[in-house]
C-alpha cells in the first residue's frame, strides 16, 4: 500500500473540500494578524512594566546549603511573594543516614540523592540555584560573596556577589579532627556521598593489593586492617556494614586473604553508642565481639601516620601503636571557615557554632537565620526574666501573685521557656501549680499567694533541664520546616501574632518558638539486626527493629522526603536494596526477560532476591538477564542445602546432653539477656539449651524440653516481670525443682517477693497452682542474682552470671554442692537470703 506525503494529502483535501480549505486559510491569516497586533500594542508593554515592578517588590531570600535544613526549608516554602536564590557547592540533596550503606554497596549512591533543580522547578515560588561556594557573609550590607566550584576557566575562578533581604544559613559543619596530627592526610571521612564512594574504592583497593603475590603476610595483615575512629552511630553503623560486606561478599572474591581481615573500632569513651540506652550499648558491644570486630574503648587516637595509628589509654595514659591499611574518622563536627569568619564579625568569636534565639534568628544580626549543624539555639533562662514574668503576671501590682493571676500566664511561660515543661515531666508533676506548692506548702490552689522571693524559689531549678539539641538530620529537617512555615505566614502573623507574651516588652511574639520533637533513633548493627530507641523509653533490638528501620528510611529516603507522591521508584530502590524478598510466582511466569539494575562490584558478588525481584518488575531485555536469574536460582538452591545442613547439625547437638538449661519468658528476655547469656556461655565452651536456639520447626515442644531438663547439669531461671503469666515457664521451673537440678535464679527487673502465680484468668488448675507455688517458693529461697536493666552494667552482669554458671558446673564435677556465689545486685538489691544450692 502506497504512503502519501503530507503535501499530497493536503492537495487532495483542498480539491475535495475547497470551502473548508479556504476557511482554514482565513483563520490562519487572522490568527497571525492578531498575534502581530498584540505584540505591537502598547498596553502589552505596560503589562510587562507592571509585571517587572511586581517582581522588584518581592523580598529576596538567599538560602546557603542544600542539606537537610536548607532542602526542608525549600520544600515547605509556599509563599510566592518571595524571590529565592539557593547557593551551594552541592547541586543535590543527599539522604545522609544511608551513607554507611553506600560505602559497601548495599545501597547505590544514586538512590539516596535528588538533584536540587528537581525541587526548584516544581515550586510555585520563584527559586533559582547557583552551584557555588559562599566564602564571606557581609551582614551589615546584606551581601554574600561567592565563588564557583567548577574548574577554572580562562579568566580564573568565577566570583560574584548576591544581595539579600533575608539570609538562611544552612551549610552544615565539617568533620572535627581535634587538631590530631595526620588525620587530614591519612583518614577518610563520611560526610558526603563522594566520601562514601571513595571509601568503597579504597576497600576494594586494599583487597586487590593484599592479593598481589609479592606482598608478605605481615604486610597483608596491615593492609587488611580497617580502623574506625569514633564509636558514635556513624562509626558503629559503618563498622557493621563493613563487616557484612567483607564476610558476605569480598571473602568470596578474595578467598586467599579472608583470614587476614581485621576491623577495629576505637572509642575514647567507656562505651560505644553512649547517647543510646545502656541496653543497646551492651547489646552492640556483645554483638561486635561475637562478630569478631575488635572494640577498644577508652582509647584516644593521638597521632596518625601513613602506616600506624598511635592511641592513648585514657585510664593508664599508656601510648601504643598499631598498623592499619585504611582509617575512617567519625568523631563529631567542627566549624566551617566561613562561619568562623562570620562569628568574628558579629561578636560570637568564642563559640563553636552560631548562636540563635528560639526563632532561629542569629543573635546580633537582622534578618539572618541559621539552621542545622552550623547553629545552636541559645535558650533563654527563666531566672533571667523572673522579675519581668512576675511583673507581667501581677496585674494589680499588689506585690503578690495569686493563683488566678498566675493561671493566666501559665501557658505563655511553658511555651516561651520549654525547660519548664521538661522539668515538670522529669519531676512527675501534673502542672506548674505542683511546682508552686513546694514554696507554699500543700494548700488549695485558690489559696496560693506568692511574693517575688517565693516565686523565684519555686522556679529556681527549672533551668537545669536546658540542653543543646543534637546535631542530627532530624533536628535540621524540623528546623527547616518550622522556618518555612514562619515565612509562609509572615504577613498574617504580623497582623495577628500567635506567639507567647513578650515578658520584657509589650504585645506578643509573632510566632511560637521552635520546639524539637524527638522521633527516635536507629543504630543498624549488621547481620539484619538493628537497635531502635523511640520516645517513651521504648527500646527494641533485633530483626523486627531492622524492618522498622527499613520502613522509616524508605518513607524518608531522598525521593520520598522531597516529593512523596512521585517517589515510588526511589523509595523502592532504597527500601528493597538490602532486604531479601521472595519472587512472586505470578511475576516469574509472566516476565520473560528479567534484568537487574546497573551492577557494581558488590552487586556482582551478591545477587540478592531484591535484585531479581526488581529485574522481574523492570522486564527489560539485556544479554546479562539470563545469567542473573541463573545465578539467583543457584544461590537459592545453595541456601536450602545450607539450611538443611544447619538443622541436621542442630539435631545432632540436641541428641547429646546439654550442660545448662535456660528457663526464660521469651517475650521478656529472648531478645536481650537470654540470647546474650546463651552466646556468652557458648563462647566459654559450655553447651547451653534454649528453646528458640536449639529446636527446629516440627519438634514437639514438651518432648524436647523435658529431655533437655533431664540431661542438663545446671539450670538458669531468668525470672522476669511477666514470668508467672506463662504456664510453660512455670511448668519448666517445677520440673527443674522436682528433678533436684542445680538452679541459679536471676531476678531480672523483678523482686522475689513480686513473684506469685496469677490465676485471674482461671488458666491454671488447683493442682497446677499448688505445684507452681512450691517451685516458686523453692527458687525464692535459693541464692541468686538480681539485676536492674535500666541501671546496671550489662557487660559486667553477663561476666558475673557466666562465671557463676561455670563455678556451679565445676562444683558438680568435683562432687560438691555448695555454691561459692558472690551476690551481684547490679543496682537492684537482694531480697532472698543466702542458702545452699
Amino acid at each position: 500500500m502506497r504512503n502519501f506525503t503530507f503535501y499530497e494529502r493536503f492537495s487532495r483535501a483542498y480539491h475535495d473540500y475547497p470551502s473548508l480549505s479556504k476557511l482554514l486559510v482565513l483563520f490562519t491569516v487572522s490568527g497571525g494578524g492578531l498575534v502581530a497586533y498584540a505584540e505591537a500594542n502598547p498596553t502589552n508593554g505596560a503589562y510587562a512594566i507592571a509585571s517587572s515592578e511586581s517582581e522588584s517588590k518581592k523580598k529576596k531570600v538567599v538560602v546557603l546549603g542544600t542539606g537537610w535544613a536548607g532542602t526542608s526549608f525549600l520544600k515547605n516554602l509556599k509563599d510566592p511573594s518571595y524571590e529565592v536564590q539557593v547557593v551551594s557547592p552541592r547541586n543535590y540533596f543527599a539522604f545522609t543516614p544511608l551513607l554507611p550503606s553506600v560505602t559497601c554497596g548495599t545501597v547505590e549512591a544514586r538512590s539516596i540523592i535528588e538533584p536540587i533543580r528537581n525541587i526548584v522547578h516544581k515550586k510555585n515560588v520563584d527559586v533559582r540555584f547557583c552551584e557555588a561556594e559562599c566564602y564571606k557573609i557581609d551582614a551589615e550590607n546584606k551581601k554574600i560573596y561567592c565563588r564557583s566550584t567548577q574548574d577554572q576557566n580562562l579568566n580564573g575562578i568565577e566570583e560574584f556577589v548576591v544581595n539579600y533581604d533575608y539570609l538562611v544559613i544552612a551549610i552544615g559543619a565539617r568533620v572535627n579532627t581535634f587538631n590530631t596530627p595526620g588525620v587530614e592526610e591519612n583518614c577518610h571521612f563520611l560526610k558526603e556521598v563522594e566520601d562514601a564512594q571513595k571509601i568503597r574504592r579504597t576497600v576494594i583497593d586494599c583487597f586487590e593489593k593484599a592479593s598481589l603475590p609479592t606482598i608478605s603476610d605481615e604486610e597483608r595483615k596491615r593492609i587488611l586492617h580497617f580502623a574506625i575512629v569514633g564509636g558514635g552511630p556513624t562509626g558503629v553503623e559503618f563498622a557493621a556494614a563493613l563487616h557484612d560486606f567483607v564476610n558476605e561478599d569480598l571473602v568470596k572474591l578474595y578467598p586467599g586473604v579472608k583470614d587476614l581481615v581485621k576491623i577495629t573500632l576505637l572509642e575514647a569513651g567507656d562505651h560505644i553508642l553512649n547517647m543510646f540506652d545502656k541496653r543497646i550499648t551492651a547489646f552492640a558491644e556483645e554483638k561486635f565481639k561475637r562478630d569478631g570486630i575488635n572494640v577498644k574503648t577508652g582509647s584516644m587516637v593521638v597521632k596518625l601516620e601513613g602506616k600506624e595509628i598511635s592511641t592513648k589509654e585514657m585510664k593508664s595514659g599508656q601510648i601504643s601503636s598499631m598498623p592499619y591499611g585504611m582509617a575512617v574518622w567519625s568523631t563529631g563536627i567542627g566549624t566551617r571557615p566561613v562561619i568562623m569568619d562570620f562569628m568574628k564579625q558579629i561578636g560570637q568569636a568564642n563559640r563553636r557554632v552560631l548562636a540563635t534565639d528560639e526563632w532561629l534568628r542569629v543573635e546580633g544580626c537582622d534578618n539572618v537565620y541559621a539552621l542545622g549543624d552550623c547553629a545552636t539555639i541559645n535558650q533563654r533562662k527563666v531566672m533571667e526574666d523572673i522579675s519581668a514574668i512576675f511583673g507581667k503576671a501581677d496585674k494589680d501590682n499588689s506585690g503578690t501573685l495569686t493563683f488566678k493571676e498566675f493561671q493566666e500566664v501559665i501557658d505563655d511561660i511553658c511555651e516561651r521557656y520549654p525547660q519548664v515543661e521538661l522539668y515538670l515531666k522529669k519531676m512527675q508533676m501534673s502542672d506548674i501549680t505542683d511546682l508552686l506548692k513546694e514554696s507554699t506548702g500543700d494548700v488549695a490552689k485558690e489559696s496560693i499567694e506568692l511574693n517575688i522571693e517565693e516565686f523565684k524559689s519555686a522556679l529556681s531549678r527549672v533551668d537545669s533541664q536546658m540542653k543543646n539539641l543534637p546535631a542530627t538530620a532530624q533536628v535540621a529537617a524540623q528546623q527547616g520546616n518550622y522556618l518555612a512555615n514562619c515565612f509562609n505566614r509572615m504577613e498574617e502573623c504580623e497582623k495577628y501574632p500567635e506567639g507567647p507574651l513578650r515578658f520584657r516588652g509589650t504585645g506578643r511574639h509573632r510566632f511560637r518558638p521552635f520546639r524539637y520533637k524527638h522521633l527516635g533513633q536507629f543504630a543498624p548493627l549488621g547481620g539484619e539486626q538493628t537497635a531502635a530507641q523511640l520516645p517513651g523509653d521504648w527500646v527494641s533490638i533485633g530483626h523486627s527493629s531492622q524492618w522498622l528501620w527499613y520502613s522509616v528510611y524508605a518513607r524518608h529516603s531522598a525521593p520520598a522526603f522531597l516529593n512523596p507522591p512521585m517517589s515510588t521508584n526511589g523509595a523502592l530502590v532504597v527500601f528493597l536494596s538490602t532486604i531479601q524478598v521472595p519472587i512472586p510466582p505470578t511475576l516469574a511466569s509472566h516476565r520473560q526477560n528479567p534484568v537487574i539494575l546497573s551492577c557494581s562490584i558488590t552487586s556482582v558478588a551478591k545477587v540478592t532476591r531484591v535484585q531479581a525481584y526488581v529485574a522481574y518488575i523492570k522486564g527489560v531485555t539485556e544479554e546479562s538477564s539470563l545469567k542473573v536469574v541463573v545465578e539467583f536460582k543457584r544461590r537459592q538452591r545453595k541456601k536450602k542445602v545450607e539450611t538443611r545442613n544447619y538443622y541436621c547439625e542442630n539435631i545432632k547437638t540436641m541428641a547429646g546432653p546439654c550442660e545448662v538449661f535456660i528457663n526464660h519468658r521469651g517475650s521478656d528476655t529472648k531478645k536481650n539477656i537470654a540470647g546474650l547469656l546463651y552466646d556468652h556461655l557458648s563462647r566459654l565452651g559450655i553447651k547451653p539449651f534454649m528453646d528458640s536456639r536449639n529446636m527446629k520447626p516440627g519438634d514437639k515442644l514438651s518432648d524436647e524440653i523435658d529431655a533437655a531438663i533431664g540431661n542438663c547439669k545446671v539450670a538458669v531461671a531468668l525470672l522476669s516481670p511477666n514470668y508467672c503469666e506463662s504456664r510453660h515457664c512455670l511448668r519448666e521451673l517445677a520440673l527443674l525443682m522436682e528433678s533436684n537440678n542445680r538452679v541459679l535464679p536471676i531476678f531480672w527487673d523483678v523482686k522475689p517477693s513480686e513473684l506469685r502465680v496469677n490465676n485471674n484468668g482461671r488458666q491454671f488448675s488447683d493442682e497446677e497452682i499448688s505445684r507452681f507455688d512450691r517451685a516458686l517458693e523453692q527458687v525464692k529461697n535459693t541464692i541468686g542474682l538480681t539485676f536492674n536493666s535500666s541501671k546496671g552494667d550489662w557487660s559486667e552482669f553477663l561476666e558475673v552470671a557466666s562465671k557463676e554458671v561455670k563455678n556451679l558446673l565445676g562444683a558438680i564435677t568435683k562432687g560438691t554442692c555448695v555454691s561459692s556465689l558472690v551476690v551481684y545486685t547490679g543496682g537492684g538489691g537482694m531480697e532472698s537470703c543466702p542458702s545452699k544450692i
